[in-house]
């Protein structure tokens, strides 16, 4: 075995990159009529694992049953990446010779100089002997098996499974007996499976391996992917979100998410055309690095403004600043901006997880809420039914969340659920920078440029502007609209507000 895989790891031969993991793939060598759910977790489950990996796929190798859907999921997946030789990828056959169509091509070449000439492999027309099948094209590498049978299938299994035996042992030896623990969890994520995170990766006995680690990259792409269960076990592990959510990392989330998502694309491309009242509307271009596009945050800024009707919502009005030299800082309440990043993105199981974690939990639940149904009236004027039908659907179920923090107060304490229905929402309408720090690298503050919260939104005027109906007439705020009318009027609520609110 030792000279096998030097042939395959030696600069003079393959050179082949040490594999981080070997996903070994059997299954029936009949012909297979695939069902779309199976093929699509090869290509999105097995292949994206081993491109994240870095691990080396091996199969029978032949164009036939389960080898010929790995090495068709293999084939789409170069071309989804634009890698149309799929080189990134090792995918390895190991074949029985003597069940190879046209294996004599082989055997001819093998007399003529040790067959170290490059050899043209000639693919047959259809087959009728079910024992022999073409070698799949979609294979990286072949290693042929010859053990002087003929049409009987089998004669390879103990080469394989020694040689994978063996390269598992040198992998071993030469990366410190363990995959990283960032690699273990980019595999698990790529099958979805935070179980086996949990159980394997993650468990008390491993505990010396990953309570270490730097679980940032995995944080941001559980993040991207829309995986909440990751995104909850990194939170559970100790992940600390002021020291991972910087500004470069929440320019990367708005990037990578309008970059995958081209509905939230023409989302933002109809808003930012709204607010400049354009008469043509160009496309929202999203660069893949933050030089190329420096004011994104700016201009999510200015769309939720829009959105919202408000400018007390003007969240990164200071990001406008960003350049060459600009440290990165923390955000004061990363719960917060990754909260309203997963609204923007109607991503509903992400959002409950960060808003549970956050602060004022109905000013955070009012805001979904009216973020969310002013999306939706956007969809559908962009004709995005079903879309626009999903945002309301999910809007409703933020003032439902409001509604139930709501009731919970007030069962507890009517006097101070009244003061909170008045108390300006300073944390969701802020009245300075969101950032812990600003400043460029010789140390100077960074301009900012706060915004005007003169008569900051309240839960009760926010019921108001945005017609929440059912948060409006629970007796929380019956009972406080009354009592306002009744002269204890809050110092900042106009009358005119009131009167409204009344139905005068």
């Amino acid at each position: 075995m030792k000279e096998v895989w030097q042939m395959m790891t030696d600069d003079d031969h393959w050179r082949l990159p040490l594999p981080k993991l070997l996903i070994s793939v059997t299954g029936e060598a009949k012909t297979l009529t695939p069902h779309p759910r199976v093929k699509a977790i090869l290509k999105q489950g097995l292949v994206n694992a081993a491109a994240n990996t870095g691990a080396w796929i091996i199969t029978g190798g032949r164009a036939t049953g389960m080898m010929k859907m790995v090495g068709e999921a293999v084939s789409e997946y170069a071309d989804a990446t634009g890698n149309q030789t799929g080189q990134e990828l090792v995918v390895l056959g190991i074949v029985s010779l003597g069940c190879v169509a046209n294996r004599h091509l082989f055997k001819e070449k093998a007399l003529q100089k040790n067959g170290r000439k490059p050899l043209t492999y000639i693919m047959p027309g259809e087959m009728s002997d079910s024992h022999c099948a073409p070698l799949d094209h979609n294979h990286t590498h072949f290693l042929l098996v010859d053990d002087g049978t003929e049409r009987q299938p089998g004669g390879e299994i103990d080469f394989r499974s020694d040689l994978e035996k063996y390269i598992s042992t040198q992998k071993k030896d030469s990366q410190a007996q363990n995959l990283k623990v960032n690699q273990q969890v980019s595999l698990a994520m790529a099958w979805q499976h935070c179980d086996i995170a949990k159980q394997c990766i993650f468990s008390s006995e491993n505990r010396c391996n990953w309570q270490e680690a730097d679980l940032s990259s995995s944080m941001l792409d559980a993040l991207v992917e829309d995986q909440a269960d990751f995104v909850q076990l990194f939170l559970d592990l100790g992940l600390d979100l002021e020291r991972f959510l910087c500004v470069e990392t929440l320019w990367q989330l708005y990037s990578k998410c309008l970059a995958k998502s081209a509905v939230a694309k023409e989302l933002l491309t109809y808003s930012s055309s709204r607010i400049t009242s354009t008469a043509t509307t160009t496309q929202y271009e999203v660069g893949l690095d933050l030089k190329d596009n420096p004011h994104l945050l700016f201009d999510i800024s200015k769309v939720i403004v829009h959105l919202l009707k408000d400018n007390s919502f003007n969240f990164y009005s200071d990001f406008h600043v960003l350049g060459e030299g600009f440290q990165y800082p923390s955000f004061k309440h990363p719960e917060r901006e990754l909260f309203l990043w997963s609204i923007l993105f109607n991503r509903r199981d992400l959002a409950q997880i960060v808003w549970k974690d956050g602060l004022d939990h109905i000013g955070g639940a009012l805001c979904a809420r009216a973020l969310l149904k002013e999306m939706s009236v956007i969809a559908e004027e962009m004709e995005m039914a079903e879309f626009s039908e999903d945002l309301a659907k999910h809007s409703v179920e933020w003032e439902a969340h409001a509604l139930t923090v709501l009731a919970e107060c007030y069962s507890r304490d009517h006097l101070l659920t009244h003061n909170l229905l008045v108390r300006e929402l300073r944390h969701w309408a802020p009245e300075e920078s969101a950032l812990l720090c600003t400043s460029d690298t010789a140390g100077h503050p960074a301009h900012t440029n706060t915004p005007d919260t003169a008569g900051r939104p309240t839960p009760l005027s926010m019921t108001e502007s945005y017609e929440m109906t059912d948060f409006a007439g629970h007796s929380a705020c019956q009972t406080k609209l009354t009592d306002i009318w009744n002269g204890g009027l809050a110092g900042n609520t106009s009358i005119w507000k009131v009167r409204e609110s009344l139905g005068e």
